[in-house]
């Protein structure tokens, strides 16, 4: 029988017997447990009504202060709210629902204790004690930042509050400070080494441990993943006009924003346009250590992340990957992009046949890569399309060219693009030969555009050598 769907028959059976109408907190964790089974099986309104009556329950309940007879019931009690608060966050961006749970309400409700007080717990202690903080704690101040993140992009998307390219900049940085502070707050045995990955994964919580700082470089990318669209340079007119104009000597150099017309000039080289090249490389630095701590967990026994959030992550993070193969002039950048996308693709497959989830997260990297064949240098671009592909995860996600009126054939030859259309739509056409197809052609094309490249502009020096990490020795 397909893993996939071995529990098809006993969650039919749960969602049989549920009673919504049993207001205690036994009902609110099947709410969970029967909405993440509709989230796992793609039944996005489901999922939704499922978690709504969980958060309902838990305020009817008053979960957060509900009165318990010991400390073991009252930490409970704390973690399944967070739970709820953590969930309604990520059910609500995805499936483009209002939240339920306000950060309003939530300033005066506790943190759950560390994972090994809780665990350490007797069925009737009356205290938990004081102890440092603990993964479940940190990923809900993470979450915290995650909503603001959202919301930035929907102000600036959907809101129009943010028009002015310095106030953008002014919420990202705040919002950066934010990340690099929680980051830099954590105690030393939460810190991202070697060798509390290790600890944590002989006790368990080896994936949980990952999770939350696969979290952080994920928000990063996320907040920073817009200034992609500003910081594809001469590489963005190589890739479409090869033909008809010579790069130039510094093509590697950040050109400048095109800002609106209502907003001052800018100089090419100036500090607004550094910053915001910073941004960019910002969002590839947080995708490149994404992918090295996913690697390294996968050559831990038991510290594998095999849950579904990870495949939506990894599909954000590959195309930022894209980014470097359309628009890098550095072949090491270049080789180093394809056999990560390759590893990510083969990491997406793996997951495929655990979660039937992961076949919409792959049909989004699908959709995005036809969206560059048909316009690279609108692909990147924050709008209410990647808006849907970096925050809606639970929603189909249309063609691109579809949702903005783009000629299929404006930027690629219309015969070649349609034809590689047609046998992505073919049913004989499975995803690995899509991706062997289409990333073997985005070879040839960047081994054609470095010959053209050669050809017509001098010899370049050899490429600086890329910062390493700090704590390198130890960090995971």
């Amino acid at each position: 029988m397909d893993r996939r769907v071995r529990g098809a028959s006993a969650a039919q059976r749960a969602m049989a017997l549920f009673d919504m109408t049993d207001t205690s907190v036994t009902t609110i964790q099947a709410s969970v447990l029967l909405g993440t089974i509709c989230f796992a099986e793609s039944k996005t309104e489901a999922e939704a009504m499922y978690y709504a009556v969980a958060n309902r329950l838990a305020q009817v309940l008053n979960l957060a202060h509900r009165e318990a007879d010991n400390e073991t019931e009252r930490q409970v009690n704390l973690r399944i709210w967070w739970t709820l608060y953590m969930i309604d966050i990520w059910c609500s961006t995805g499936l483009h629902l209002p939240r339920q749970l306000q950060t309003t309400d939530i300033s005066f409700i506790e943190l759950p204790v560390n994972e090994a007080l809780f665990l350490g717990l007797e069925p009737r202690s009356l205290h938990s004690g004081t102890a440092s903080s603990g993964i479940w704690a940190e990923m809900v101040k993470l979450a915290h930042i995650w909503v603001d993140i959202f919301d930035l992009n929907q102000s600036v998307i959907l809101h129009h509050d943010i028009k002015d390219p310095a106030a953008l900049e002014e919420a990202v940085e705040t919002l950066l400070r934010r990340l690099e502070m929680w980051s830099a707050s954590l105690p030393l045995h939460l810190r991202k080494t070697r060798s509390n990955l290790e600890y944590y994964t002989s006790v368990g919580l080896g994936s949980a441990f990952a999770a939350l700082h696969l979290g952080y470089h994920y928000y990063t990318e996320v907040l920073c993943y817009q200034f992609l669209a500003e910081d594809e340079g001469q590489g963005h007119q190589q890739w479409h006009h090869s033909q008809h104009q010579h790069p130039s000597p510094d093509s590697d150099e950040p050109q400048t924003p095109q800002y609106s017309t209502t907003s001052p000039p800018y100089p090419p080289q100036t500090s607004r346009t550094s910053t915001r090249h910073e941004y960019a490389e910002k969002c590839k630095d947080h995708a490149r250590h994404f992918c090295d701590l996913l690697y390294t967990c996968q050559q831990l026994p038991s510290a594998e992340c095999l849950y579904i959030m990870v495949g939506h992550m990894l599909v954000v993070t590959s195309t930022v990957y894209i980014h470097t193969l359309v628009f890098s002039e550095r072949e090491d950048e270049i080789a180093v992009a394809r056999t990560r996308l390759e590893r990510n693709f083969q990491t997406l497959m793996h997951l495929q046949s655990y979660w039937v989830k992961l076949d919409v997260s792959l049909s989004r990297l699908r959709a995005f890569h036809n969206a560059c064949k048909v316009s690279a240098e609108h692909s990147f671009a924050m709008d209410k399309w990647m808006l849907c592909f970096l925050h809606e995860h639970g929603l189909s996600l249309p063609e691109r060219h579809m949702d903005l009126n783009l000629d299929p054939g404006a930027h690629f030859p219309p015969t070649s693009w349609k034809t590689e259309r047609n046998r992505s739509a073919s049913a004989e056409l499975t995803l690995q030969d899509w991706y062997s197809q289409t990333f073997s052609q985005n070879q040839h094309r960047t081994q054609d555009q470095s010959q053209s490249q050669n050809q017509n502009q001098p010899e370049q020096p050899p490429p600086h050598p890329q910062p390493q990490p700090q704590d390198q020795a130890q960090d995971v």
